[in-house]
């Protein structure tokens, strides 16, 4: 009831969520023009094509091309149906960070997200070519604002709201978010270097010529 009642208060206003992850300098440039996309199997493929059109010469196409293969979305219908269809977010920022440490701090850690670099645990030829885009690519935490209506109902918003009121421990949580989300509702890409990095999380290593580009 509390729920149903605080939502229908909110009605189309927008909540501040973040997303967590690392993009190669193609990407953010991407991101900044056509916003955040849902991962689809068309839309993984897409972004390995872009990377392999930029990075293909150095790391070599074939290692790229292989990725497309890998990962949960080809193990069964139980990991694609997690995962397709769906952008993860949390919000605040730093209590969820706080609350969830390495949970959170992997996907700033690894390229690609779950649906390539789960596999680099399990087979070296891709873990190698995962650590290359690694080096090449910037931990980022994506900012953006949507209508409250998009969010799923898994999370209570209203607990996440009264404890950050009442000091309650760990007032965060993360949503399931089925739209993608249109550039125009990119707040900002909080890198490494920007001094709204969250202290929760710290120094993390990327490369330095990259920083000072962004």
């Amino acid at each position: 009831m509390a729920e149903r009642e605080f939502r229908d208060v909110l009605g189309e206003r927008h909540i501040v969520l973040y997303h967590a992850t690392r993009l190669l300098p193609h990407e953010v440039t991407a991101v900044r023009l056509q916003g955040l996309q849902a991962l689809t199997e068309e839309g993984r493929h897409l972004r390995l094509n872009a990377v392999v059109e930029h990075h293909g010469n150095e790391i070599g196409t074939e290692r790229l091309e292989a990725l497309k293969g890998s990962g949960p979305l080809s193990w069964d219908e139980l990991q694609r149906s997690a995962r397709l269809g769906v952008l993860y977010a949390v919000t605040p920022l730093g209590e969820t960070f706080a609350d969830a440490g390495s949970t959170m701090t992997v996907f700033l850690e690894n390229w690609g997200g779950e649906s390539f670099y789960w596999t680099a645990k399990t087979e070296d030829e891709v873990a190698e070519t995962i650590s290359e885009l690694t080096r090449r690519s910037l931990a980022t935490i994506a900012e953006f604002a949507i209508p409250a209506s998009w969010l799923d109902r898994y999370q209570y918003l209203w607990q996440i709201f009264a404890g950050q009121l009442g000091g309650w421990d760990s007032p965060c949580g993360e949503f399931r978010n089925s739209q993608n989300i249109p550039p125009e509702y990119i707040l900002d890409l909080v890198h490494e270097a920007s001094p709204r990095w969250p202290k929760e999380i710290g120094p993390l290593v990327s490369p330095q010529d990259f920083r000072l580009t962004v």
